[in-house]
């Protein structure tokens, strides 16, 4: 880590700070300078780090500070043993600490209508498919059908909640529904804490797993992450405020499927099993035996 801040930046570091975020190795340090930066480490992840990049680089342009800069992605291994990341450090508090303990339902309300819109904001945000793609891609319904939810729906086989033929017939007929916007900027991650509040201001953090695409399946994987949270329908309103989606639609569905089958893999596969799987249990028949059906 000292290596690569000094060939990068050429300072040394004062101090460092594990950050309990879920990632292995993720730090806050403190440069000499009193710069701060985030340094994120994981194997094999270059690619991801490279999206993040393309991910902030197009929203910061495109509708103003929203996200950190990303200084230096490198997958080289010369400076340290793994891809790492360097990204400024966005001061402020995680929103679900704000939610849960400093909000009143007044700012709450204001603040749900502003996620929504933020969100639409990211979502109205027309992408070039080579970008992030730099080898092509399927058309988005092949591609996010073949490799984005089939895997999902193949962890969970063997929890009896589908089969493999139920999977080849879902991906099937998810390709007849062309979706009617296809090349937006999603974040495919918006929860508490990938927000961060400071000052009365949004900003949007850990977006390795954006991808372009359709605005309605980062609504599906809104609706379930902020299910248990108080005032969706203002964030919902606030989103439609900006950009008009049919939440009726039948690829709805199909993205939910996705979603719930990532979190019924935790659950029952990764010990994060509690009181909700029966909850997402039941969403996913009935979204499975929708599609299924229709």
């Amino acid at each position: 880590m000292e290596e690569a801040i000094k060939y990068y930046f050429n300072k040394i570091i004062k101090e460092k700070i594990k950050l309990e975020n879920g990632w292995k190795e993720s730090w806050l340090i403190t440069l000499s300078d009193h710069q701060k930066v985030v340094f994120r480490a994981y194997s094999n992840y270059t690619e991801l780090f490279e999206r993040e990049k393309l991910f902030y680089d197009t929203v910061n342009s495109k509708i103003g500070k929203t996200c950190p800069e990303i200084y230096v992605v490198d997958g080289s291994c010369d400076y340290y043993d793994k891809a790492f990341q360097i990204s400024e450090y966005i001061e402020g508090k995680a929103l679900r600490y704000c939610l849960q303990e400093e909000l009143n339902d007044r700012k709450k309300e204001n603040i749900y209508y502003e996620i929504g819109q933020l969100i639409a904001q990211i979502n109205q945000i027309e992408a070039d498919v080579q970008s992030m793609y730099p080898m092509g891609r399927d058309s988005w319904e092949a591609y996010y059908s073949n490799f984005l939810m089939r895997p999902q729906l193949l962890r969970i086989v063997a929890n009896d909640l589908i089969t493999i033929d139920e999977i080849d017939l879902i991906c099937e007929k998810m390709q007849a529904y062309p979706a009617s916007k296809a090349n937006r900027l999603l974040h495919r991650d918006i929860r508490p804490d990938n927000l961060i509040f400071r000052n009365g201001r949004l900003f949007v953090i850990d977006a390795e797993t954006s991808e372009i695409g359709d605005p309605l399946d980062e609504l599906a994987r809104i609706h379930l992450e902020w299910h248990y949270w108080e005032m969706y329908d203002t964030l919902l309103k606030g989103y439609k405020n900006v950009l008009k989606i049919d939440t009726d639609n039948i690829l709805f569905y199909f993205y939910q499927l996705e979603e719930l089958g990532e979190l019924l893999d935790m659950h029952y596969n990764h010990g994060c099993k509690n009181s909700t799987t029966p909850f997402f249990r039941n969403c996913f028949r009935e979204a499975k035996e929708k599609v299924l059906r229709d």
